[in-house]
C-alpha cells in the first residue's frame, strides 16, 4: 500500500489555486484543484470529485500532507482510476488554522459550508474547468469532519452527487435513518465508508454501517487497522477513487 503516495516517474497532474470572493460568507476564500495529466493539452471534459479536509485543516491539506495529487497520478498511470478533476475547497466558515477535535461543526456552520460548496465553489469550477456537469459524473468525499460534511451534503443533494465517500467520519445517522432506502439505492452509485479499528470514531461508524445494512442501503465498508490519521485517509482515497465514474 505504501507505494501509493510515493512519487513515481509517471505523468503528473497540475495543482491550481483559485481565489474567489464568497458572496455567501463575505470573505475571500480559495480552493485547490487537481487536473489530471493531459488536461491542458486535451479538450475532453472530466468527471469531478469534491474532496473535503478535516477539522483544523485547510484546503491545501489534501495535497500538502495527504499527497492526493501523487495518489491520483499513480492510480491514473496504473489504469486503476479514471482521469478526474479533484476540487479541494475550504471547509470552515471563519478562517482558522488550529488543531481541532474531529467533531462535527455546529449545524449553522454545516449548512453555510453546504451552501458555499453548491452556490459558491461548484459554479466557479464548472465555469473555469472542463468538467462534466451531470450528477453521474460528480462525487463528494472527505476525511473526518469533511467526511461528515460529505455524508450530509451528498444526502441533501442526491440530484447533484451520485457518489459519496466518508473516511473516518462522524456520521449523521439520524438523517440517514429518515431517508428512503429505495431512493438512496436508486440514486447512489456508491456510498463508501472507511474507518480504522483504533479510530475513536470506529464505534459510531460501525453503528452507521449497521443502520445501512438494516435498511438494506447498498454501501461499501472498508475496515482497516490504525487510527484517525493520514496513512489511513491516503489508503481510503486510493480504494475509493478507482470505484468512481465506472460506467
Amino acid at each position: 500500500e505504501k507505494g501509493i503516495y510515493e512519487e513515481r516517474p509517471v505523468p503528473h497532474g497540475t495543482i491550481h489555486i483559485n481565489f474567489y470572493d464568497s458572496k455567501n460568507l463575505g470573505a475571500q476564500r480559495m480552493f485547490y484543484v487537481y487536473t489530471p495529466p493531459g488536461y491542458e493539452s486535451s479538450r475532453q471534459r472530466y468527471p469531478v470529485l469534491y474532496l473535503l479536509h478535516g477539522n483544523g485543516q485547510i484546503e491545501a491539506s489534501w495535497t500538502w500532507t495527504g499527497r492526493a495529487n501523487v495518489i491520483m497520478d499513480n492510480l491514473i498511470a496504473d489504469g486503476k482510476a479514471k482521469p478526474m478533476v479533484v476540487v479541494m475547497p475550504y471547509g470552515h466558515v471563519p478562517r482558522q488554522i488550529k488543531p481541532g477535535q474531529a467533531v462535527p461543526a455546529g449545524p449553522a456552520d454545516a449548512l453555510a459550508i453546504e451552501k458555499e460548496l453548491l452556490a459558491g465553489v461548484k459554479p466557479l469550477v464548472e465555469s473555469k474547468y472542463r468538467v462534466l456537469t451531470d450528477r453521474e459524473h460528480r462525487a463528494i468525499a472527505g476525511l473526518s469532519m469533511g467526511g461528515g460534511q460529505s455524508l450530509s451534503i451528498g444526502l441533501h443533494n442526491l440530484d447533484a452527487f451520485a457518489y459519496i465517500g466518508a473516511f473516518s467520519a462522524p456520521p449523521n445517522r439520524a438523517e440517514w435513518e429518515r431517508a428512503d432506502p429505495a431512493v438512496l439505492n436508486q440514486k447512489l452509485k456508491l456510498l463508501w465508508l472507511g474507518c480504522g479499528t483504533e479510530d475513536f470514531l470506529y464505534k459510531s461508524v460501525k453503528e452507521m454501517v449497521a443502520l445501512l445494512t438494516e435498511k438494506k442501503v447498498k454501501h461499501v465498508f472498508y475496515e482497516s487497522g490504525g487510527g484517525h490519521s493520514w496513512p489511513n485517509w491516503q489508503i481510503y482515497l486510493s480504494k475509493f477513487a478507482p470505484l468512481l465514474f465506472r460506467d
